[in-house]
């Protein structure tokens, strides 16, 4: 029998590591949680920060006495009795949080709750970061509290690199499928450590971009090494000198997640991920979404440009057409935006 101290535990250090972590990554962030652990069991909330405060009205709508909140795992299944055998539960679409969970043998149902940020890169790696939330609570609850080893708080606190991986795991999967030959741990520890590699005093500039060795044939290069003097994509200094004959322009480097194969002025076809490198910091993509940003030697939801609020609010006063009203913000923006890139002073008046 769980005792509801055990519970409790599993919870707030939870919520705790998901809080810390996500504050890091995203900005200052809050957590929360609606739980059942059996399917007459009663449902709970735990918010300790008010998140869900003002979506009461929304919440008891949805989570209603007909029991259509939650799909069930498919007991019949030979793996239904263990913890990672999960059925996602859908989003429930609340404006301003992003929301995940689940349905597991262990816990009858569970979804997680953080802020959804206005200045964030992208929803994938919040979403994989609560994603892992789910499996960690399922693992905890089924190893019972003698058992419990209390790293789940920890391992969503340090989970950045990890959300990240899988946030591209799992567009990689949907558009190639699972026959993939790109390893991302090791080329997200190349991006950073490209990042922090100075060249003479001046910070990294330009793209490099990782496909899928399959791929590199149908890439036209400018320019192309020998089979046998590929330089390592982990020789960062190499690689560092390397970015400089594609700074400033439309060329990139291209590498197989092992090598740096050469230099090119075309798109790559199919599936490919960007490092945009833009001195301090940075810009990691898939195809033309960006993903995440990077700077300091951590990845970081950040866009790093500014909100343009106030200009927004500005336009909205004059009575003109909405579509030139927007095609003037997007020019304000773009002028905004190349200006922070280059460090240039941008004042608007």
């Amino acid at each position: 029998m769980l005792s509801n101290s055990f519970i409790n535990r599993c919870i707030r250090e939870t919520l705790s590591g998901i809080r810390d972590g996500l504050s890091r990554f995203a900005g200052p962030s809050s957590s929360a949680l609606i739980f059942s652990l059996k399917k007459d069991g009663p449902l709970f909330i735990c918010d300790p920060q008010n998140l869900l405060k003002g979506y009461e009205p929304k919440l008891q709508a949805l989570y209603s006495d007909d029991n259509d909140w939650c799909k069930p795992i498919d007991l019949s299944s030979p793996c239904s009795q263990s913890y990672n055998y999960i059925e996602p539960q859908a989003n429930l679409q609340l404006d301003g949080l992003i929301s995940h969970g689940g349905s597991s043998c262990p816990v009858y149902y569970q979804m997680w709750f953080t802020e959804h940020h206005p200045n964030i890169c992208s929803l994938g790696p919040t979403e994989c970061w609560l994603e892992h939330a789910v499996l960690r609570f399922s693992h905890d609850v089924a190893n019972e509290s003698s058992l419990y080893t209390g790293i789940s708080g920890s391992f969503l606190r340090e989970y950045a690199t990890h959300a990240v991986r899988d946030s591209i795991i799992d567009k990689m999967e949907s558009i190639l499928g699972i026959d993939i030959n790109l390893r991302i741990y090791p080329i997200l520890d190349a991006v950073l450590g490209i990042s922090k590699t100075n060249e003479e005093g001046a910070v990294p500039h330009g793209a490099l971009i990782f496909v899928e060795p399959r791929s590199l044939d149908s890439i036209s290069f400018l320019a192309r090494f020998l089979s046998s003097e590929l330089p390592s994509l982990h020789n960062l200094k190499h690689v560092r000198k390397l970015l400089q004959a594609v700074e400033y322009s439309e060329r990139t480097l291209v590498s197989d997640g092992r090598d740096i194969i050469g230099i090119t002025e075309n798109h790559p076809p199919n599936f490919h991920i960007t490092a945009d490198f833009q001195g301090k910091f940075g810009y990691l993509s898939i195809d033309n979404e960006v993903i995440c940003s990077y700077q300091d030697g951590s990845y970081s939801a950040n866009t790093h440009k500014a909100k343009l609020f106030e200009v927004e609010e500005a336009l909205l006063d004059f009575e003109i057409e909405p579509s030139m009203r927007n095609d003037m913000f997007l020019i304000i923006a773009a002028l905004v935006h190349n200006a922070e890139t280059k460090n240039l002073a941008a004042p608007l008046s």
